[in-house]
């Protein structure tokens, strides 16, 4: 994993990763929602809810399950769904302790080396403490590393 360089503001989470992948297995693990169930999340939590509908103007909602039961949700809109390069939509927190304020996840997939990078830019936060809670796309990217050398399946 490694920080995405950039003239970002400390209110953005900017975060770069290859992965031994086509950009199209890669982009289908980010948009399909039966894929994302098997990956997607902070180390040890899981999907309890999610609709994942990746088209312009779609509305999404996640929820996830902590392993002390607690949930958190966020929902949002799908601003941009250009396959297999880029996938930009809004996200809110509605279940939890975060803010519950408008921020915006942008994915841009490259063909590189045999493989796929993705860079991640998460953006808008209300203040770095925030922007710092949100380590859970480091273990989600990490977690994705795991699920594509296993190769999709159950669990």
């Amino acid at each position: 994993m490694n920080l995405l360089a950039g003239p970002w503001p400390s209110t953005t989470l900017a975060l770069s990763r290859w992965y031994k992948a086509s950009i199209d297995e890669v982009f289908e693990a980010f948009t399909n929602p039966e894929l994302l169930r098997q990956w997607w999340g902070p180390r040890n939590f899981t999907i309890e809810d999610l609709s994942f509908p990746a088209v312009e103007g779609g509305e999404y909602r996640v929820r996830l399950r902590a392993p002390d039961g607690s949930t958190y949700a966020h929902s949002g809109t799908f601003q941009e769904v250009r396959r297999p390069d880029r996938l930009c939509y809004s996200w809110r927190w509605t279940e939890g302790p975060f803010p519950d304020d408008d921020t915006l996840v942008e994915l841009d997939f490259h063909a590189e080396d045999g493989g796929t990078r993705v860079e991640l830019v998460h953006s808008r936060f209300p203040d770095r403490a925030t922007r710092d809670a949100h380590g859970g796309w480091v273990d989600s990217l990490e977690r994705l590393t795991t699920w594509l050398a296993r190769g999709p399946g159950p669990g």
